[in-house]
Formats: structure tokens, sequence, C-alpha cells
């Protein structure tokens, strides 16, 4: 999903992000590594203006826990 500068953006555009992080830089981080970050910083951020914080929270912890969950089998 591409937003323009005119948009705002929204949770949806958030948890779109969330879903694609890692995929996006040819480094040798992973999802894992990204999402670990990610969360880290969530109190340091300023700016929830449009963004349902709460919700994008349990989204990328959901996720983390997906993958971790997935590397014990």
């Amino acid at each position: 999903m591409i937003i323009s500068r005119k948009e705002a953006w929204t949770t949806e555009s958030e948890l779109d992000y969330l879903d694609n992080i890692g995929t996006f830089r040819p480094d040798d981080q992973d999802k894992e590594t990204f999402l670990r970050g990610y969360i880290a910083s969530i109190p340091n951020r300023v700016r929830w203006a449009g963004i349902e914080r709460i919700k994008i929270t349990k989204h990328a912890k959901n996720l983390l826990k997906k993958i971790l969950d997935e590397d014990l089998r």
C-alpha cells in the first residue's frame, strides 16, 4: 500500500507495515529482530494521531509470538 503525503497514516497503514516488516531491507536482520525493535520503541513514540496504539501493540506482539512459536516446532 502506498500512502500519498496528503493522506494521514492510519491504524490500517501501520498494521500493513507490521505485516511486512523485515521484508523491505536487504540486510542480515530478520523479521523477529525488527519486531523486537518496534515493540521496544512503542513507549517512546510521540505521535499516535489516527493510530490505535493498543491494537498496534497487540498485533506486533502477536506477530512476534507467532514467529517464536514456529521456532519451537
